[in-house]
């Protein structure tokens, strides 16, 4: 059997390097979620750098179903190759699609820095006597950084129910519609109608549709007594 060629050696490793590429990141995602889920209360509050994260991310063992590409060949390796996540550049690939997913976003954060020391006086003068320095401790120095902030919120309590609100005498007849679509002639026009509609109800249908009610649940009432004797 002839030996493969330069060409197809090359597909052979773009094909395994590929394969690799999708567990690692499939891995590292598990793991930085892992890490995000632990740490969102500080997120949240003051922010994770990258380098942060990435350290956090190798406290975490990855899953026993990842196996780890053997590192072979010389020159710089991955600071890490047997995690998931095995340098910077896997992790802000990692936290992009966190990102991407609305988990995580870069934000502004304040961080108190501790003050420098005094320079060092130039050459040919001397060193001011102890006593003239101050004797207070510098005060520390606010910086802003741009850090990892948790977007995911707690779960809050369940929204109050609406109070019901009281519909007005003849809703059922239009009182209280909205005819903001009805032009002007329209809206003019559809008031006396539903008034003339609710003055009928009120003098005419209603009297009628009550006696019919009270006659039926006389027919009822009447009815029961029969059935108990029957």
């Amino acid at each position: 059997m002839a030996s493969p060629t330069r060409t197809t050696q090359a597909i052979l490793r773009r094909i395994t390097d590929s394969k690799y590429a999708n567990l690692y990141t499939r891995e590292g995602v598990r793991v930085m979620r892992t890490v995000v889920d632990r740490h969102r209360l500080e997120m949240a509050r003051n922010g994770l750098t990258t380098q942060q994260l990435f350290e956090l991310a190798q406290t975490v063992r990855p899953s026993s179903a990842f196996k780890p590409n053997p590192v072979a060949g010389e020159g710089p390796h991955p600071p890490n190759p047997a995690h998931p996540i095995r340098s910077m550049s896997q992790a802000k690939r990692i936290l992009d699609i966190l990102s991407g997913q609305r988990m995580i976003a870069v934000s502004k954060f304040k961080r108190e820095v501790e003050a420098t020391e005094a320079p060092a006086p130039p050459k040919g003068q001397q060193t001011p006597a102890p006593s003239t320095l101050s004797s207070e401790p510098a005060a520390p120095e606010m910086t802003t950084i741009y850090a990892w902030r948790w977007l995911r919120h707690q779960p809050h309590d369940a929204p109050p129910e609406p109070v019901p609100q009281t519909k007005p005498y003849g809703w059922q007849l239009g009182v209280g519609d909205d005819r903001s679509h009805l032009n002007r002639r329209r809206q003019r026009a559809r008031g006396p109608k539903v008034r003339v509609a609710v003055t009928k109800w009120k003098k005419e249908i209603k009297p009628q549709w009550l006696q019919e009610m009270r006659a039926a649940t006389e027919a009822r009432t009447q009815a029961q007594p029969q059935a108990a004797t029957a």
